[in-house]
């Protein structure tokens, strides 16, 4: 087994004291909104990492650079920061303190936000587990958050073909157990939320993950044989399927879902299927950003679909967002 972790002291884990003693002078001075880390196993050995973040800077003076440490402190490599219209920003790597420099290309005054978005892919390799077929993985990591966060999110996709690993011995595929899982797109999706971080707070993310099966075999074949068997036909296996999909949609209306993104869902079912993001913000009191975050995952699990209308995009409920709501 695998374990991937990364060392945090009741403050912040730094390499050195210099960085550290930066780290903590910075924290007075800058905070972040929210983050939004995608973790995205393309393959076993090709883990795809990407942060969005809004910071908030605290500090009496304009600011041009920061120090920043990806929350997964290992080895890392093709790092590209940009600002959310995706346009490059010049970084710094630094591989002994697995920090980055960043350095704005605007100042950023007392009270100013500003996002962006950093880029790259773990230079490290799984090991599976096992002693036969079919072998598992364990993924495992402490978040370094260097900065007071007000909301940080993750979002872990597995590889294709593959499937959470239980057994007699690991009971629990994922921690913490309050994250959420998607498995209607073809491949699973684990989801968790944490709310006004300190730095100094101490959590780790696991999940275990069964070796992708093969990939010219559907995914459901790679499920279903193990547990039903050949014996039991196509028929069995089309009905435990279709069970499953159902349950998959309760699952996904009760628990994925946060209560913002149901307020919304309502809101475009009150208003005959459809809204523009501009009433949304209307209605909600929400800002454009915070509704910007509640739609894309209701986008990619097909809840909602939009189309722009002039200078703006009016939101549609979908068939599939009707049935989770209800």
């Amino acid at each position: 087994m695998l374990l991937i972790s990364i060392g945090k002291s009741s403050n912040i884990s730094i390499s050195s004291n210099q960085d550290s003693v930066y780290a903590e002078i910075n924290q007075e001075v800058i905070e972040v909104n929210y983050q939004k880390v995608r973790i995205d196993f393309r393959s076993i050995d090709e883990i795809h990492v990407v942060e969005e973040l809004e910071i908030k800077n605290l500090e009496n003076d304009s600011i041009s650079e920061m120090e920043f440490w990806p929350s997964l402190n290992l080895d890392f490599r093709n790092i590209l920061v940009t600002d959310e219209g995706y346009s490059p920003i010049t970084s710094v790597p630094h591989e002994i303190t697995k920090s980055i420099t960043i350095y704005f290309d605007q100042v950023i005054n007392t009270n100013q936000s500003f996002t962006f978005i950093v880029d790259y892919y773990l230079d490290i390799s799984l090991d599976p587990s096992g002693h036969k077929p079919p072998y598992y993985y364990n993924f495992q990591y402490f978040p370094v958050l260097t900065y007071f966060t007000h909301e940080y999110n993750v979002e872990l996709g597995l590889p294709t073909n593959s499937w959470l690993h239980e057994d007699e011995i690991i009971q629990q595929s994922f921690f913490p157990i309050n994250g959420t899982y998607d498995p209607s797109g073809g491949r699973i999706f684990i989801y968790w939320s944490f709310i006004n971080v300190n730095p100094e707070t101490y959590f780790f993310i696991e999940v275990y993950f069964d070796e992708p099966g093969d990939p010219s075999n559907p995914l459901w074949l790679y499920i279903v044989g193990p547990l039903f068997g050949i014996a039991l036909g196509a028929f069995s296996v089309y009905w435990w399927m279709k069970k499953k999909e159902t349950k998959v949609m309760k699952e996904v209306g009760k628990v994925f879902l946060t209560e913002d993104q149901k307020l919304i869902l309502n809101l475009i079912i009150e208003s005959e299927g459809k809204i523009t993001q501009k009433e949304l913000i209307n209605r909600t009191g929400f800002t454009k950003s915070k509704i910007s975050r509640n739609l894309t995952p209701l986008e990619n699990n097909e809840l909602i679909s939009k189309e722009r209308w002039g200078r703006e995009y009016k939101v549609f409920i979908t068939d599939r967002g009707r049935k989770v709501i209800e």
